[in-house]
């Protein structure tokens, strides 16, 4: 009986992959030291053909070295690694301040160590996605253990948060700044311009005033011949 002699596996169906949605810094954040297993981050446009290509490659490593959920959504087996993404165009100002500019860009994190890497990557630099893994992931067993304790293996979660809002905060203030110099720049350039317009005007202001004033001189001198010519006749 093919029934009888069929193995039986400790865990039902499973999905093969999961990447979850990140939506706001709280989320990365909530995501970034949940444990202490390495998470790799993808930062994706849906106009981003690259982005397409590369998504395949990605999801297949989340099939490989990511958790494994059933269909009710619960954890039955868990990864190496944890996978998550950010759409650029619901979440431009976070992808902004985490230097995601040219996409697709990958983040890697790993509990209370924080950032391992962030790089813009695409289907042909995908082996740097690979070599990731490879260094910081370790063995199945000890993900197993990282996934198992969660965040009582993070020293101090309370500093990791702080320390990564710091670093959120501290990307938003460089960006305030470089949007307040490039103010100063606009503002400095109409100032330039405005100098220059009154300058413009001042110098046709002045243009008119000689025309004004040579057109009044050669009237004089043609009135002062006129009479000069009258009062010969009449000495005549």
């Amino acid at each position: 009986d093919a029934a009888a002699t069929a193995p039986i596996h400790p865990f039902p169906a499973v999905e093969r992959q999961k990447v979850f949605k990140i939506n706001e810094p709280q989320d990365l954040l909530d995501f970034v030291v949940k444990d202490e297993r390495l998470t790799i981050i993808k930062v994706y446009a849906t106009w981003c053909k690259t982005c397409k290509a590369f998504d395949l490659r990605f999801r297949k490593l989340a099939t490989q070295e990511g958790d494994k959920y059933d269909k009710q959504g619960n954890m039955v087996e868990p990864g190496r690694v944890r996978f998550a993404e950010i759409d650029y165009n619901q979440n431009e100002e976070l992808c902004q301040l985490l230097g995601a500019e040219q996409l697709p860009y990958i983040l890697a994190y790993k509990g209370a160590s924080g950032k391992m890497d962030d790089f813009q990557a695409g289907p042909s630099h995908f082996k740097r996605v690979i070599d990731l893994v490879d260094q910081y992931a370790g063995t199945a067993k000890e993900a197993a253990i990282l996934a198992e304790e969660g965040q009582v293996l993070v020293p101090d979660l309370e500093s990791v948060s702080t320390e990564f809002q710091q670093e959120i905060e501290s990307e938003r203030q460089v960006e305030a700044a470089r949007l307040a110099a490039e103010e100063l720049k606009l503002a400095e350039r109409a100032r330039l311009e405005e100098e220059a317009r009154v300058q413009a005007a001042e110098q046709e202001k002045a243009a008119k005033e000689a025309r004004r004033a040579a057109e009044e001189k050669a009237r004089l001198v043609e009135e002062a011949f006129i009479k000069a010519q009258q009062d010969e006749l009449v000495a005549k």
